[in-house]
């Protein structure tokens, strides 16, 4: 279950490059380069248990940019069965959680490329709340 999960997210990660311009988007290439112009580029993740934070450290590792990890005012549960018990009724009511985080100068971005578990086949709340905070 794990393998198939991370390997899930890995695809997502990687298919969640886009670009902030009206230009064709830039896409990660084997070897980890970015093709076409991308300009400025920012990573920005959101990591409960620490697997997308991994991942996001590779990828920043390999394309370079800026990097920013979403963080909520206040903090999910430490334990998997707990997030697992309040998970469900936060996607249902298309919560949004107050965020630590702000990028104050988005606009200077070319290239997004955004990471997040997927929680019941759903962004989590967080990355709602913070991409629901920019054009």
């Amino acid at each position: 279950m794990y393998k198939k999960s991370f390997l899930s997210l890995m695809v997502m990660l990687l298919l969640a490059t886009t670009s902030c311009s009206s230009e064709e988007p830039a896409a990660i290439e084997p070897g980890g380069t970015i093709s076409g112009d991308a300009g400025k580029t920012l990573i920005v993740y959101f990591s409960w248990g620490g697997n997308t934070r991994t991942v996001a450290n590779h990828i920043h590792d390999l394309v370079g940019g800026d990097i920013v990890e979403v963080e909520t005012v206040v903090p999910y549960p430490d334990t998997y069965e707990e997030v697992t018990q309040i998970a469900p009724g936060e996607l249902e009511s298309d919560y949004r959680p107050e965020l630590k985080t702000k990028v104050e100068n988005m606009d200077e971005y070319d290239t997004l490329i955004v990471g997040t578990p997927i929680w019941g086949g759903h962004l989590t709340p967080a990355m709602k709340s913070f991409l629901a905070g920019y054009d």
